[in-house]
C-alpha cells in the first residue's frame, strides 16, 4: 500500500473529526462550557442527528467486508467515505448561526490543545492499534465512525484536562479584580432577578449618569468572570457608582459576585420561572435571588417589589439592612407607587409617589411594556437614596430609549412597526409584550419560538401564551413545530382561526414569510429569539 496514501487518510480522518468538534465548541460555549448540560444536550441531538452518518459509512463498511477487496479499496473507501462526511459538516458549519463562535481566550487555549490532543489521538490509534500500513480494516474504519459519534466526549475530555490551567488563570484575573475595586472604590449596586435586570440597570444607570460618573456591566456581562473582565478592563479611577448585573444558573454564582464587588445596595426585580430547568424548584431559584441581600452590610439598602409572592420571605430574611418596597398595584406597605397608568403604542405616562414624604411626580417615557413601569420604580428608589429628587428623576426618565431586542420600537420607512422582543423569554415579559402589541391599531402579527427553560412548567406556560396571544394577535408565526406545539394548541383551544397561524422551521424563515404579507399600517412582534442550542439543528 502508498504509504503517502495512507497518511493521507489517516490526515483527512483527521480533520474530519476537527471539523465535527469545531463545530461543537459554539453550543459548548453557549451551555458556558458546562459538561453535564453541554453532554446532555449533544446526546438529544446531536448523536441523534448524526446516526445517519453511522449508518450510511456501516453500509459501506459491512459491503466492503463482504466482498473482501484487497486494503487498497478499504484505503480508497475510507477516503471516499470521509470526503462525503467531511463535506456535509463543512456545509453545515459554512450556514450563519444566531450567536456565532466568539474567540475568548479560554476558547482559544481549548481549540489549540484540542486540535493537537486529536491529531495526536488518531495518528496513534492508526499507526498502533489500526495495523499501520497493512491497515486493519475492521478496526479502521468502524474507529473514523465512532470517533465521529463520541467527539462531544473528546470535546469535554480536552476541557477537563485544561482545568487547572483555567482554575488558575480564573484567580489571576479575579486577584486584579479584587485589588483594582479596593483601589477604586466605587459605590457599588447590585441588581438580579429572574427577568428585568437588564433593563433595570440600563434604566439606574442612564438616571443617575445625570449626576455622578457611573460604570454599569455592559450587555450580559453577568457572570463572575464576565464582572471580574469589566473591571479589570473597564473601571476607573473616578467612577463613582458601580452596577452590576448578576445571573446565575445555579446556587453560590450570585455570593460569588458580590464576595467580588461588595455591593452597597440591592434590587431583586422578579423571582419567576425562568431557568427552572436548571434550579429545579421556584424556591431554589429565590434562595439564588437572595444571595445579593444576604451579601449586603448592615447599613446596606435592599428594594424589592411589595407584588413579588416572595418580598415578605426576603424582608424577613434581612439581618437589619433597610429596605424599600416599590409597587404598581397600590401596596399598602410600599414606599413608592406608580399610579394612573396609561400605556400607549409611543410610550408609557404614570404619575409615582412617594409616601415617606408625599412627594409627586409626572413621569413620561418611550419605553414599552407595562413591567418597565415597576423596572423605573426599581432604578427610582435607588436614585432616591441617592438623593436626586422625584422631579430629577422624572427628567432623566423622559429620554429613556428601549434596550436593544427588548421590547424596541423599530418603525420601518414602509408603515410596519416591529417591536423587537428577542431576549425576552419569561411568562412575564411575554405577556407584557403581547399587552405592548395590543396598543397598535391595524394588524398584529406575532412570530416566536416560544419560552425555554421552564421545565415541567414549559408546556403548560406556552400553552397560556398561546391562549393570551390569540386574543390579541392577527396572525401568528410560530418557529419550529416541536417548540411550539403548545403554543399552537392554546391558540386552538380560544377558537384561534387554524389559517392564521403558519408554522416555519427557522426564525429566517419566519422572517421571510412575515415580509412577504406585511403592509403599511402592520405590527410584528419578535418574541424570543432562541440561541442554537435550543434549535435542534446542528
Amino acid at each position: 500500500m502508498n504509504f503517502v496514501w495512507f497518511i493521507f487518510s489517516i490526515a483527512l480522518s483527521t480533520l474530519v473529526l476537527l471539523l465535527q468538534e469545531w463545530r461543537l465548541l459554539v453550543y459548548f460555549q453557549q451551555e458556558e462550557y458546562l459538561h453535564f448540560r453541554f453532554l446532555k444536550w449533544t446526546v438529544k441531538n446531536f448523536i441523534s442527528i448524526n446516526i445517519y452518518v453511522f449508518v450510511l459509512a456501516s453500509t459501506f463498511l459491512i459491503g466492503a467486508y463482504f466482498f473482501s477487496p484487497p486494503n487498497t479499496w478499504l484505503l480508497f473507501l475510507r477516503i471516499i467515505t470521509n470526503v462525503v462526511i467531511g463535506v456535509w459538516v463543512y456545509v453545515y458549519i459554512a450556514k450563519p448561526k444566531k450567536i456565532k463562535l466568539v474567540y475568548t481566550p479560554r476558547l482559544k487555549r481549548l481549540l489549540f490543545v484540542l486540535i493537537l490532543f486529536t491529531i495526536g489521538m488518531k495518528f496513534t490509534f492508526d499507526l498502533i492499534w489500526g495495523g499501520g500500513r497493512d491497515f486493519n480494516f475492521l478496526v479502521v474504519l468502524p474507529a473514523d465512525v465512532i470517533f465521529c459519534l463520541l467527539c462531544p466526549l473528546i470535546v469535554v475530555l480536552v476541557d477537563l484536562m485544561l482545568s487547572p490551567v483555567e482554575i488558575s488563570i480564573n484567580r489571576y484575573y479575579l486577584r486584579l479584580a479584587h485589588e483594582k475595586i479596593e483601589k477604586v472604590a466605587p459605590f457599588v449596586i447590585g441588581i438580579t432577578g429572574s427577568f428585568g435586570k437588564t433593563s433595570t440597570k440600563e434604566i439606574l444607570a442612564h438616571i443617575l449618569e445625570g449626576y455622578k460618573s457611573v460604570l454599569a456591566t455592559p450587555k450580559s456581562y453577568n457572570t463572575l468572570m464576565g464582572v471580574t473582565k469589566v473591571i479589570n478592563t473597564s473601571l476607573q479611577k473616578g467612577h463613582e457608582i458601580f452596577i452590576v448585573e448578576m445571573g446565575a444558573y445555579r446556587s453560590g454564582e450570585i455570593e460569588d459576585i458580590c464576595k467580588l464587588v461588595n455591593p452597597s445596595v440591592g434590587i431583586i426585580t422578579a423571582v419567576g420561572y425562568q431557568h427552572l430547568e436548571r434550579f429545579k424548584t421556584i424556591e431554589n431559584i429565590a434562595k439564588a435571588k437572595f444571595e445579593l441581600m444576604a451579601s449586603l452590610p448592615k447599613s446596606g439598602l435592599a428594594v424589592f417589589s411589595a407584588d413579588d409572592a416572595y418580598t415578605n420571605n426576603f424582608i424577613n430574611q434581612l439581618s437589619s439592612q433597610s429596605h424599600v418596597l416599590i409597587s404598581t398595584l397600590d401596596h399598602p406597605n410600599a414606599q413608592l407607587v406608580a399610579s394612573n397608568i396609561k400605556a400607549r403604542e409611543n410610550g408609557i405616562e404614570f404619575l409615582v409617589e412617594n409616601k415617606k414624604i408625599g412627594e409627586r411626580a409626572l413621569f413620561n417615557t418611550e419605553l414599552l411594556g407595562y413591567h418597565n413601569v415597576q423596572n423605573i420604580l426599581f432604578a427610582s428608589a435607588v436614585a432616591l437614596s441617592l438623593g436626586l429628587g422625584l422631579r430629577a428623576i422624572s427628567d432623566r426618565v423622559k429620554s429613556l430609549r428601549p434596550v436593544t431586542h427588548r421590547l424596541q420600537l423599530i418603525e420601518l420607512p414602509n408603515g410596519v412597526n416591529i417591536i423587537d422582543d428577542a431576549y425576552n423569554s419569561n411568562p412575564v415579559g411575554a405577556k407584557s409584550a403581547l399587552d405592548a402589541l395590543g396598543l397598535f391599531a391595524g394588524r398584529k402579527i406575532l412570530i416566536t419560538p416560544g419560552l425555554v427553560e421552564l421545565a415541567e412548567m414549559q408546556e403548560t406556560e406556552n400553552f397560556k401564551l398561546g391562549q393570551y396571544a390569540s386574543k390579541i394577535c392577527d396572525f401568528v408565526v410560530l418557529v419550529d413545530e416541536k417548540q411550539t406545539l403548545s403554543i399552537y394548541n392554546g391558540l386552538v383551544e380560544n377558537k384561534f382561526e387554524a389559517q392564521k397561524v403558519k408554522t416555519v422551521s427557522s426564525i429566517k424563515e419566519g422572517i421571510e414569510f412575515v415580509n412577504s404579507i406585511v403592509h403599511s399600517g402592520d405590527t410584528v412582534l419578535y418574541l424570543n429569539d432562541l440561541p442554537d442550542v435550543y434549535s435542534g439543528k446542528i
